[in-house]
Formats: structure tokens, C-alpha cells, sequence
């Protein structure tokens, strides 16, 4: 044993401080290999925790090994219950069992029988007989326990082959309605016509769900049943039924509740308010709204099961996915219909304001040359004889517009000709006809960088200038300039007649045509005018690139 000052052993949790100082010493105050205490690297946490995960899984396939074998089955929540598909396993594997070793039980207990106790009670010829009984005796009980629990097994696959059935027939039920929900979904996307959808939709929903009777419900903005569509009732049933419904009763109930509703017998609802005169009865009910993004836009209904005395959830769920596919059906019809309705407008305010800007200025023009020619007709008759040829040429050429406009084509003079020569016809029109002089100045480099919808603006806000001087402006002189700044093309029509207040006249049909078109191709009209000093209209147009 070491004395007091010697080094000390080391304890059993480690080396002593004695010995740590020692060692340090030793290494030149450092801490040596020896000395660093064991610390277990990534790898070796990895190893254990692999090593521990493995033991926790093994135990898991043991625990789940000892449940198999006493007929359970683990739930998610890490709970056994009971597993039918284990208990008719072992319910077979016990009788198996059973067959083969209760017969050779029987025969032993027999031979014991009659070995230790018949011979004994009977005598020989006697005890084989009663042996013999008593064995068909416990032939037949085992026979009977054995065939009953047969039959009871039967009974139960039979019962479970009727169960198979109903869920087969329910899936099978199911896969046709989606089926035809997707075929109902693919034919309603090539329908535009509003009316022709929701009979579409109508006539689909009654087929899906196997239903006598359907009917589709849209309302207008206040909620008022608008169109009511059926389908399953003659023209002639409907028309004794009478007005559309009001939203009393199930309907009503309906959608104010915004929610499917599916009834055994729609009388026994306390909603219901019963049919009027002439309509035909009608017992079971499913109904559902039709919502696109929070909006109701109708209700489809449906009544008279076929097949069944009642509509089933299956059913239910169909038409919830047909009232989907519905909406969007019925509002891209809505959409087209506003885009039809827009184009009709648009085609009405196009034809507007090219008859003002045209055929109306052309006209105009013809009554000032008639009026010119009745002033000398009886002075210059060979003068009033020309200008009555031009009218005569002018009102055709007016005359062949107009047939134009109503076979859909644009004017000759605005699409046609270049607008280097349309806007000299325009000058020389109004220097014959309201005795004006116009100075033209138009650049045919400015004109070719104007593409031709831009030309023909062009022409009809050059036009409507240039009759709004000769019927309003009292001027003398007039100017038209045509020529390219930078990106882009100006027209400018000034006079020196009287001017107008231009603020005062911002909203006149004549200005608002013109802002209109210069709008519609991305240009800009700004207007200048004061009482007494004439007037000013400047037309900006984006100009095409120049061409090399």
C-alpha cells in the first residue's frame, strides 16, 4: 500500500486528482491522450441509436406477433381490438382441430367404456350391443355439432357474400354516377347558349340521380326566381300548373338555408306548403343550391325516385358535383352573353359615329351644293348643270356607303385609298361645297407610318372637323397638317372662323365621336378654341417604326 505521499490508485470513477496532476506534469503541463476523457463521436450516437431503434422495432414485431396469435389487430392509436377476418380463422382452425381430435377422443373413451365398465355389466353378446349404441349415439352428436357449425359457417358467408354484394352494386352505383356526372360536366362546357345550359343541366341531373322529375331554379340580382327550367313534365302540364314558383314553401326553405336537403316525403317537412291545382304528385325531394364563389345563382331539384323509395347520400353527392360543374356552366353563358351584348353595342357605336363622321358629312356637303346651285341656277345654268352632276355623283357615292354599312363593310374612301388622297378629297369637298379655303400640307411619310386602324381614324376626326367648320365656324380659311414627330403621327385642323367655348362644348356629340376614335386606337384629340379666334383640333396617333 502506497504511503501518504506516494501517488494514489485509481478510484473506480476515474484516476485521482494526484494521479491527473502527474500526468499533466509529465506532458509539459498539457493534457495527454491518456488523460482526455472517452466521448463518443457522431458515429457512435448513430450506432447506438440505430442499435436501440432496432431493439424497439424487434420488440414491436414480437408485441404485434403475440397479438396476431390472440385474434388482434393494432389501430393507429397503438390499440389491439379485435380483428373479425382473425376470429373466423381461428374460429376454422379450432374446428379442424376439432374433427380430428374429438373422433379419436370418442374412440378411446369407448374402448375404455367398454373395457372397465359394459363387460363387467353385461354380458358378452349384450355388452357389443349396447357398445354399439352408445358408439352411433356419440357419432351422431358429434355429426350434428360438427354439420351445425358448418351450417352456421355457411349462414355466415352467406351473409357476408350478401353484405360483398350490396357493396359491390353501391360502388358499381356510384362509378356509373361519376361516370355520368363527368360526362354531364364534359357536355355542359360545349354550351354557350344560356337557355340550352340550363336545360342541359336539367336533363342531366335527372338522369344522373334516376329521378321521374328535375328542375333548375336561377334567380336575379334580388333573389327573385327568374327562369325555372324542367324537365320530366310535357309543355302542356306545365302550362295548367301556372305561374313560376314564388320561393314559398320547400323552395324557399331551400334557399334560404343555402344547404342540401334530401326528404323520404317532402309533405312531412314543416316547410311545406303542398302543390298547386293540376301539378303532378311528388313524394321523395333532394335538392341543392348552386353557389359560385359565395354566390347563389340557383337551386336544382329533384324529385319521384325511380328505383327506390328515397334519394340516397350517393345521389346527394352526385348532384352536389353536378351543381358545381353548373355554376361554371351558367356563368361563362352569363359572360357570353354580356360579351355578345357588348360586341352589339360596340358594332351599334362604331356604325354611329361612322354615319355621323361619313355619309352624314357627305350629305351635309350635297345640301350646301344644291343650295349654291338654286342661288345660280338662273344666272349660270351650265354652272348650276356641273354642280348638279357632282350632287348627283356625291349622293351615290353616299348611297353606295350606306350599303355598305349595312353589309358589314367600312367606306371606300376611309380604307382603300392611302390618306394623302382622302383627306385632298375632304379639302376639295369643302372648298366646292361651303366655299372655304383649305390649305392642305399632309406629309406622305407621315401617312405611310400609320397603320390602317389608325388611318381610318384619321380620316373620320379629319372629316367631322372639317363639316363641324362648314356648318359652324363661319371661317374663310382653313388649314390641314399631317407630318411625324419623333414616335408618332399629328393631325391638326385649324380655321379662323368664330370659335366656340370649348369647355362648354367638351360633351357635344361631334367632339365626343372624336375622342372616342382617337381613344379606341391609342391616341390622343386635345381641343382649343375661343370665341372669336377660331379653333384648333390636334390629333396625336402612335406611329409605326420606320422602315429601312
Amino acid at each position: 500500500m502506497a504511503g501518504p505521499s506516494g501517488p494514489r490508485r485509481p478510484g473506480p470513477l476515474g484516476p485521482t486528482p494526484a494521479t491527473t496532476l502527474a500526468r499533466r506534469c509529465t506532458n509539459g503541463g498539457t493534457r495527454s491522450d491518456d488523460a482526455r476523457p472517452q466521448r463518443r463521436g457522431p458515429r457512435l450516437r448513430h450506432r447506438a441509436r440505430r442499435r436501440r431503434g432496432d431493439a424497439d422495432g424487434a420488440h414491436l414485431l414480437r408485441r404485434d406477433a403475440r397479438a396476431r396469435r390472440r385474434g388482434l389487430s393494432a389501430r393507429p392509436d397503438n390499440h389491439f381490438v379485435k380483428d373479425p377476418s382473425s376470429q373466423q380463422s381461428g374460429y376454422s382452425r379450432r374446428l379442424r382441430v376439432a374433427a380430428l381430435v374429438l373422433p379419436a377422443l370418442l374412440i378411446a373413451a369407448m374402448l375404455a367404456l367398454d373395457y372397465f365398465v359394459i363387460e363387467r355389466l353385461f354380458p358378452s353378446g349384450l355388452s357389443h350391443l349396447v357398445t354399439l349404441v352408445i358408439g352411433v349415439a356419440g357419432v351422431l352428436a358429434f355429426s350434428a355439432a360438427i354439420f351445425g357449425q358448418l351450417s352456421a359457417l355457411q349462414a355466415r358467408d352467406r351473409a357476408n357474400t350478401q353484405r360483398l354484394r350490396v357493396v359491390a352494386e353501391e360502388l358499381e352505383q356510384k362509378r356509373q354516377q361519376l361516370q355520368a356526372v363527368n360526362a354531364a360536366g364534359l357536355a355542359l362546357t360545349s354550351e354557350l347558349d344560356r337557355d340550352a345550359v340550363l336545360q342541359r343541366v336539367a336533363d342531366e341531373a335527372r338522369r344522373v340521380a334516376h329521378a321521374k322529375y328535375a328542375a333548375l331554379g336561377v334567380f336575379d340580382e334580388q333573389g327573385v326566381v327568374e327562369t325555372f327550367t324542367t324537365t320530366g313534365i310535357s309543355e302542356e302540364e306545365r302550362a295548367l300548373i301556372g305561374h313560376l314558383p314564388r320561393g314559398l314553401g320547400l323552395l324557399g326553405h331551400l334557399q334560404a338555408e343555402r344547404k342540401p336537403l334530401r326528404l323520404k316525403d317532402l309533405h312531412a317537412h314543416p316547410a311545406s306548403v303542398g302543390f298547386p291545382q293540376n301539378h303532378p304528385p311528388m313524394k321523395s325531394f333532394l335538392g341543392t343550391p348552386i353557389v359560385l364563389r359565395g354566390e347563389t345563382l340557383g337551386n336544382l331539384y329533384l324529385t319521384e325516385k325511380i328505383d327506390a323509395v328515397e334519394f340516397s347520400e350517393a345521389d346527394a353527392e352526385a348532384l352536389e358535383t353536378l351543381a358545381a360543374q353548373a355554376a361554371i356552366a351558367i356563368e361563362n353563358a352569363r359572360l357570353y352573353e354580356q360579351s355578345e351584348r357588348m360586341s352589339v353595342e360596340q358594332e351599334r357605336l362604331r356604325i354611329r359615329m361612322d354615319l355621323h363622321d361619313g355619309v352624314m358629312q357627305s350629305l351635309y356637303g350635297v345640301g350646301l351644293l344644291l343650295e349654291d346651285v338654286a342661288d345660280r341656277v338662273g344666272e349660270e345654268p351650265e354652272y348650276a348643270k356641273t354642280q348638279l352632276g357632282r350632287a348627283v355623283d356625291r349622293l351615290n357615292a353616299a348611297i353606295a356607303d350606306l350599303r355598305g354599312y349595312v353589309l358589314g363593310l367600312r367606306p371606300v374612301q376611309a380604307s382603300d385609298q392611302p390618306l394623302t388622297e382622302s383627306l385632298s378629297l375632304l379639302a376639295e369637298q369643302a372648298r366646292s361645297n361651303a366655299l372655304i379655303d383649305v390649305l392642305l400640307d399632309v406629309s406622305a411619310e407621315a401617312a405611310q407610318r400609320l397603320d390602317r386602324s389608325r388611318r381610318e381614324a384619321a380620316y373620320y376626326i379629319a372629316a367631322d372637323a372639317l363639316g363641324n367648320i362648314a356648318r359652324h365656324a363661319r371661317a374663310r380659311r382653313a388649314e390641314v397638317r399631317l407630318r411625324a414627330e419623333d414616335a408618332t403621327v399629328v393631325l391638326q385642323i385649324t380655321d379662323d372662323g368664330v370659335g366656340f367655348d370649348a369647355s362648354a362644348s367638351a360633351s357635344g356629340h361631334g367632339l365626343h365621336n372624336m375622342r372616342q376614335r382617337a381613344f379606341a386606337v391609342g391616341g390622343t384629340l386635345d381641343v382649343s378654341s375661343h370665341p372669336g379666334r377660331g379653333s384648333q383640333i390636334r390629333l396625336q396617333l402612335p406611329a409605326e417604326s420606320r422602315r429601312e
